[in-house]
């Protein structure tokens, strides 16, 4: 929650340390009590500001990145991790065969026996570069193939030497130098080196190219090298990019293998194939998935394994990176710092996974010091080593959007896997990814608190009483509104991701006596939850009245129920929440009166700005202008403002905002007129909108603008006592 600007939030107890540096030691547990004496009091954030970056910031996989196999939340239901009714652990136990038989050990060397080689071509689909692929190796004798990871780059390079004709393709091993492999080359033979082993220290120079096409025209043989986009090589060396061919044309040719070309494509036409397609597969997933979609269509396979195919191949990836020695705990640290901030500019990723290694190392080791390299590896390769690319996208700020270098996930299902596999499998990493979670959390950024507020979401739908003793319930309890607001915002999105207990947590801390921060944070939750599911609306409304009734609350603390309950208004149809709020007119609590007042004076504030998607206006314009009930509950809350001799000016200032948008909105003009005979069914209100709209200025001081003429003569046409008057 931010303390002075929207959108920033700068917690006082903690100096950020620098990128890839250790903060000091008595900094790592924020204490929540040391204040800055010197500095001013923190306030908390404008709960619509504070929901914007909440939307604005949450990873695709809790709010949905777009409908596809095995997504997150969209359109207000789940599937796959987070699906709304999965609750509790959940275990797959789909086994997952890759038939195109070519995943022997990576570092072995020999002939790649016949049967794979025929078991591969009757199933290969070629891209558009093979052709041009092929003729190059025939002329030249050796190819590099550069491509990103899981291509099918290995597939490719092998079906070039079988379509070329050799006696035979022999997989040499990776790890030999580029001058070791032209001592193993043989006569008459297609070679294959996957994944050579190239490096800065060990780059692949012109001279080594030349011998190896000398040697190989001498033996009659040919070579195909495949490696990295980013390997170091020689600048005279011109590799040639691997494109694979679509999922659906390599998807299609393994299901015409195990069928006829009839039935694969009606298995084509169906849903769950559909869906597989629509998400960020990979190319060799399609040879995994096509027998679970035959034996389904022939009975022998429930449909249940292809609704868990995704998640089952992910959580296979996500435990080789963990549990192999592959990856050093640099790169695995980078694994988990891009799950937070997938979606997310790259930068991000990369300045918060060297502080996550050096937590994870004081663990691994606690007497090495971590040694954190300033430079290291471009950002390419760290993404093909994680299996995500980088894209052009915008971030979201509070001054607009900003173009930005994206990197996420080629699959969405690997980040929550990854968070809910170290949080779960990994326990000895909690330490670590407590403390590095929390300084998340502490960070100015809006977006980086938002993703701390995301990645303990996650954790706590793996386990969520772990995760709130830990993580929220400390947040909750500080006197910092920027962590109260971090832990309202992962109880949020907790609740998002299908954890039914949530609710009764928020239940529980609304009407917690002894503790205002979980008050206050439960109270801020509901209402930020009820803009994401409006059907909560009353149930948020309830716990904020209901709060406001209690003799303790005091004035500050019903200011920011208020803002609470403004934010209610523009939940789902506002039409039902404005009627809840006029209601509320007549409570014989004079709090309860001074918060509906309040409330809706700020939903009815701010328009013109990046909040006027939440305009009230807007809403009854578009929604319940030809309500006779919702004018009326509109116009006897715009009265009783009014009327309130301490509230008068602040209303009339609203109802000036609202001319001015009417201005600019023909929609919002109309709705003015439907609402104005309520308002001027009296002497004493018309005489008071007659003098609103004669004296108004306009925007930036300037002339009055021409609505206000034109609802004026609105007004003067109908003398009060011919106007209905609406209660």
């Amino acid at each position: 929650m931010s303390a002075a600007a929207p959108g920033r939030a700068q917690s006082p107890e903690v100096s950020p340390a620098a990128p890839g540096q250790e903060p000091p030691e008595e900094n790592q547990q924020s204490a929540p009590d040391q204040q800055d004496s010197a500095a001013p009091p923190e306030q908390p954030q404008n709960a619509r500001t504070a929901r914007r970056e909440l939307v604005d910031h949450t990873p695709g996989f809790i709010l949905g990145r777009s409908p596809s196999f095995g997504g997150a939340l969209v359109g207000g239901e789940q599937s796959g991790i987070a699906g709304g009714t999965f609750h509790g652990a959940v275990s797959f136990r789909t086994q997952i065969h890759h038939h195109t038989s070519l995943d022997g050990p990576r570092h072995a060397s020999g002939a790649v026996p016949a049967e794979r080689l025929a078991a591969l071509s009757a199933t290969y689909q070629e891209s558009p570069c093979f052709a041009p692929a092929l003729r190059r190796l025939r002329e030249e004798r050796v190819l590099i193939l550069t491509g990103a990871h899981a291509t099918g780059r290995r597939a490719a390079a092998t079906m070039l030497l079988h379509r070329l004709g050799t006696r035979s393709v022999r997989a040499l091993d990776p790890g030999s130098s580029p001058l070791a492999l032209g001592e193993r080359l043989t006569e008459d033979t297609g070679h294959l080196a996957c994944d050579l082993a190239i490096s800065r220290s060990r780059p692949f120079t012109d001279a080594q190219l030349l011998a190896l096409r000398e040697k190989l025209t001498e033996y009659d043989s040919h070579l195909v090298i495949t490696t990295s986009p980013s390997a170091p090589l020689h600048q005279d060396i011109s590799p040639l990019p691997w494109e694979p061919p679509p999922l659906a044309d390599t998807l299609r040719a393994h299901l015409r293998h195990l069928t006829d070309e009839e039935t694969a494509g009606t298995l084509m036409a169906q849903e769950p194939v559909r869906d597989f397609l629509d998400g960020a597969r990979l190319i060799g997933e399609a040879a995994a998935f096509a027998p679970l979609v035959v034996g389904h269509h022939r009975g022998t396979v429930p449909a249940s394994a292809l609704t868990e195919f995704g998640r089952a191949t992910v959580e296979e990836q996500v435990r080789a990176w963990f549990g192999g020695t592959e990856l050093s705990l640099r790169d695995k640290s980078f694994l988990l710092s891009l799950a937070v901030f997938d979606d997310a500019p790259y930068p991000l990723a990369g300045e918060f996974a060297d502080p996550l290694y050096v937590r994870l190392q004081r663990t691994e080791d606690p007497g090495t010091h971590p040694r954190v390299p300033v430079f290291g590896p471009a950002p390419s390769e760290r993404l093909e080593q994680a299996r995500g690319l980088v894209y052009e996208g915008e971030e979201a700020t509070e001054w607009g959007p900003v173009p930005q270098a994206m990197a996420r996930y080629a699959n969405e299902l690997t980040a929550p896997v990854l968070l809910t596999e170290a949080w779960t499998r990994q326990p000895s990493t909690r330490p670590a990814l407590v403390e590095w979670v929390r300084r998340l959390a502490d960070d100015g950024r809006a977006l980086v608190r938002t993703r701390a507020a995301a990645a303990s979401a996650a954790l706590a739908h793996a386990d969520l009483s772990s995760c709130v003793g830990l993580l929220i319930t400390p947040w909750a309890d500080s006197p910092s509104y920027a962590h109260r607001l971090t832990a309202a915002n992962s109880l949020v999105l907790t609740d998002l991701l299908g954890v039914s207990a949530v609710r009764h947590l928020l239940d529980q801390w609304c009407t917690d006596l002894d503790r205002p921060g979980r008050r206050w944070t439960g109270i801020r939750a509901w209402a930020l939850l009820a803009g994401l599911r409006p059907e909560l609306a009353p149930r948020a409304l309830a716990s904020v009245v209901g709060r406001a009734r209690d003799p303790e609350c005091e004035e500050d603390e019903l200011r920011e129920l208020a803002d609470s309950a403004a934010l209610l208004l523009t939940a789902g149809r506002a039409s039902s929440m404005v009627h809840e709020l006029a209601g509320l007119l007549g409570d014989g609590s004079s709090a309860v009166r001074a918060l509906t007042a309040e409330a809706f004076l700020k939903a009815c504030a701010s328009l013109g700005t990046a909040d006027a998607e939440a305009s009230l206006l807007d809403r009854y314009a578009q929604q319940d202008r030809t309500s006779p009930q919702a004018t009326r509950d509109l116009a006897a809350l715009w009265n009783g403002t009014l009327e309130d001799a301490d509230r008068t000016g602040e209303a009339l200032a609203a109802l000036r905002s609202w001319v001015l948008q009417a201005d600019r909105q023909p929609s919002a003009e109309a709705a003015l007129r439907t609402l104005l005979p309520a308002l001027t069914a009296t002497d004493r209100g018309r005489l008071r909108i007659t003098h609103l709209l004669r004296t108004m200025p306009g925007e930036d001081g300037g002339p009055p603008p021409e609505v206000a003429g034109r609802l004026l003569r609105l007004v003067g046409q109908r003398p009060a006592t011919d106007l209905a008057v609406i209660s």
